[in-house]
């Protein structure tokens, strides 16, 4: 588990990690709450609006390839951030077609966040950690699923859907902003490898 924040690249792969894990989830969960209590859209219409993250998603996978040379830690920064702009989009409208929008820029964004976080975290750890590692991040990932589905019926409960997605879109912005300020720390995607401690 010691690997997982020996290094800065380490540290933000991991949190990048998590963050990922718990929105894909809580997001998720929390739009269908919004779109059917608020919004009381038909199921019809619920299936268009998550139906509009797979077409994000598509689009995010052909994407990817023209952003390997960027610094991998600005990248992940600028894709957590349109993420959150997305979920934003979402609250700050009730015409559907808007809404199926800022669904496929969330999506978009985040399968791409996915991509780069998958590529780094194996990039940069060593060969002799990556078995323990992988193990630990499914454990990592799984506890902030866990907790994503929890919190997703938690907190519309205890206020509102729609407080509910912007404290999603908080979730991914505030540790992009946090990010940007450790760019350094990070190199082009196409030219990640291992970070050795000294």
């Amino acid at each position: 588990m010691k690997i997982l924040i020996a290094n800065p690249q380490q540290l933000i792969s991991t949190i990048a990690m998590a963050i990922l894990a718990f929105t894909t989830v809580f997001i998720t969960l929390t739009i269908i709450f919004y779109a059917r209590i608020t919004l009381e859209l038909s199921e019809g219409f619920i299936g268009i609006l998550l139906s509009s993250a797979g077409v994000g998603n598509i689009v995010g996978i052909f994407l990817i390839n023209k952003f390997k040379n960027l610094n991998w830690v600005l990248l992940m920064s600028f894709l957590l951030i349109i993420s959150g702009i997305g979920i934003l989009m979402i609250t700050a409208t009730n015409v559907f077609i808007m809404m199926c929008f800022g669904m496929a820029v969330f999506d978009c964004a985040l399968s791409m966040a996915f991509i780069v976080q998958g590529a780094v975290h194996q990039g940069i750890t060593p060969d002799e950690f990556l078995t323990r590692v992988r193990s630990s991040t499914y454990v990592i990932g799984g506890l902030f699923s866990i907790l994503g589905t929890f919190l997703a019926g938690a907190i519309p409960e205890l206020f509102t859907e729609k407080i509910a997605l912007m404290i999603g879109a908080f979730i991914l912005l505030m540790p992009a902003c946090i990010f940007l300020r450790f760019g350094k720390a990070g190199v082009a995607l196409s030219k990640v490898e291992p970070v050795y401690n000294k």
